[in-house]
């Protein structure tokens, strides 16, 4: 069964040649289902996940030296912080950004997130023009349903600077900080070293 677009991103998407992908097979699979109308096996994938070096990473931003239209999980680190955008749609002044959300309705932690991807894309020089959180739409004829956040998601960018530093100081100290587990570790989401700080708290 194949995926309804809607008809701005099936026309953004038979722009792009190139993709920088989490999974190879699932990326192959996707553009299949959404009728990518080149030969899957003339199009150019990148894999981007855990597996991917750093020195990979900055080959990949050679894409927007290129002025390449849309890219897909693009990546990002400025002093040791890392994130990858879902979609960077290339601008006249420069990229607009989109994060697609598996969720019906829009959540303060979306834009937050959005925020934090923005403070790194500024920190990196890359011009930012509107955010958007792509959500759940109604029905089928009306699948995404992309919501302008830029307001909400650029005024993140000062208490981000605010407190980002003292994360990267934590990072070089020698010694875990020793703060108690609670509803911190699980709040807005799953710390990946719960199971490590609880496994220290039990034994």
């Amino acid at each position: 069964m194949g995926i309804s677009l809607p008809p701005a991103n099936a026309e953004l998407l038979a722009t792009c040649h190139t993709f920088i992908v989490e999974e190879l097979r699932t990326a192959r699979r996707f553009l299949k289902k959404a009728g990518y109308p080149y030969p899957i096996d003339d199009t150019v994938f990148l894999e981007l996940n855990e597996h991917t070096t750093h020195e990979e990473i900055g080959n990949y931003l050679d894409a927007i030296e290129r002025g390449v239209k849309v890219i897909c999980e693009a990546a990002f680190s400025n002093y040791n912080n890392y994130c990858a955008v879902d979609i960077l749609r290339r601008t006249e002044t420069g990229y607009d950004m989109y994060e697609v959300k598996n969720a019906p309705e829009l959540q303060e932690q979306f834009v937050r997130d959005a925020g934090f991807q923005y403070y790194i894309l500024k920190r990196c020089k890359l011009p930012v023009g509107k955010i958007f959180i792509v959500l759940h739409g109604q029905d089928g004829d009306s699948p995404f349903l992309p919501v302008d956040v830029t307001n909400r998601a650029k005024k993140y960018y000062s208490w981000i600077n605010d407190h980002i530093w003292d994360l990267n100081r934590i990072q070089k100290e020698p010694a875990e900080p020793d703060i108690t587990p609670g509803d911190q570790c699980s709040e807005p989401y799953a710390c990946w070293y719960c199971g490590y700080c609880r496994g220290a708290e039990e034994g």
